[in-house]
C-alpha cells in the first residue's frame, strides 16, 4: 500500500476525506502523522494524540458499501494478528475498540464518502504539508470525467507510547510504528482476500475468537444488562436475558465495567 506521512493534522479521518475530494488521494493507501490536534474516535469522543503513538487513516474503495461495517472486525483482526506477532494477546471489545489486560488499547472509526473524480485544485493545504511520500502513485489528480467513486476511511490509533488513565499503552514492548505498519499492510491485504473470497463468515468466526466478555454478562452504555452470546452475520450484538430472550444491538457500546 501506499503510505502518505505527515507531520501534524487535525484528524488523520479529516485529512483523508478531504485528500478524497480534492482527488489528490488514491486507494488503496494509508496516512499517518506523528500527531493529531483535533483526533476523534466513536461518538464524536476525542482522541487524545500526543507524539509517539501511531494515528493512521486507510483509504480503501470496497466493493460492498452496504457491508463497510464488517471491516471494522476485519481491522480489529489484523491489529490483533499483528500484535500477537510480537507476542501480544488482546481482545476485540464491540463494536470497534482492541483490549490489552481489561484496558483500551486502540480504537477503529470508520467512515464513508463519495468522491466526484472531476477537475480538482493542485495544492495542499499549507497547514498538511506531507513530510514524506512512499509510492509513486500516492497522489491521484484526474482532470476530466464526472464519475462518483464510493471510499471507505478507516481510522486506527493505537497506543505505542503513551495512554491516559483509563486505557493502556505498549511502552514497555518497544513496538516501533514502522514495524508495525510493515506488518499491519501484509496482514490487511492478506485477511481482506479472504473476506472477498468466504464473506464475513471468516471474519465473523476469526473475530468472537478474540471477543472481549463474549459469553459473560455485559452491562450496555443504555443500562442494559445480560449475556453476550454471539453478534450476528451484519456484526450486531446479541445479548441474551435472564430468561433466555435474545436481543439485538446495533448502536451501543459495552461498559467497561461491565460487571456491575
Amino acid at each position: 500500500m501506499n503510505i502518505i506521512h505527515f507531520d501534524e493534522v487535525e484528524s488523520t479521518n479529516l485529512l483523508a476525506l478531504e485528500l478524497l475530494e480534492k482527488n489528490h488521494l488514491q486507494a488503496p493507501g494509508i496516512i499517518i502523522a506523528n500527531s493529531q490536534t483535533k483526533g476523534r474516535g466513536r461518538g464524536e469522543r476525542q482522541w487524545i494524540s500526543p507524539r509517539g503513538n501511531l494515528y493512521m487513516s486507510l483509504v480503501l474503495q470496497p466493493e460492498n458499501m452496504s457491508r463497510i461495517s464488517d471491516y471494522s472486525f476485519l481491522t480489529a483482526c489484523v491489529v490483533g494478528d499483528v500484535l500477537r506477532s510480537f507476542g501480544i494477546e488482546t481482545k476485540y471489545k464491540w463494536p470497534n475498540d482492541i483490549m490489552l489486560s481489561g484496558k483500551k488499547l486502540a480504537g477503529i472509526l470508520l467512515q464513508s464518502q463519495k468522491t466526484n473524480l472531476g477537475h480538482v485544485a493542485n495544492q495542499l493545504s499549507e497547514k498538511s504539508e506531507p513530510l514524506i511520500y512512499k509510492g509513486s502513485s500516492s497522489l491521484k489528480m484526474v482532470r476530466n470525467g464526472d464519475l462518483r467513486q464510493s471510499h471507505l476511511v478507516i481510522g486506527v490509533g493505537l497506543n505505542l507510547v503513551s495512554a491516559p488513565d483509563y486505557a493502556i499503552s505498549l511502552v514497555n514492548h518497544k513496538i516501533s510504528r514502522e514495524d508495525f505498519l510493515q506488518k499491519f499492510s501484509t496482514f490487511f491485504l492478506r485477511l481482506e482476500e479472504e473476506y472477498r473470497q468466504f464473506g464475513f463468515f471468516v471474519i465473523r468466526n476469526k473475530w468472537k475468537n478474540s471477543a472481549y466478555k463474549l459469553g459473560e454478562k455485559i452491562t450496555l452504555s443504555n443500562g442494559v444488562s445480560g449475556i453476550f452470546s454471539d453478534i450476528d452475520e451484519s456484526g450486531n450484538l446479541l445479548i441474551a436475558d435472564q430468561f433466555g430472550n435474545v436481543s439485538k444491538i446495533i448502536t451501543e457500546e459495552i461498559n467497561l465495567d461491565s460487571t456491575l
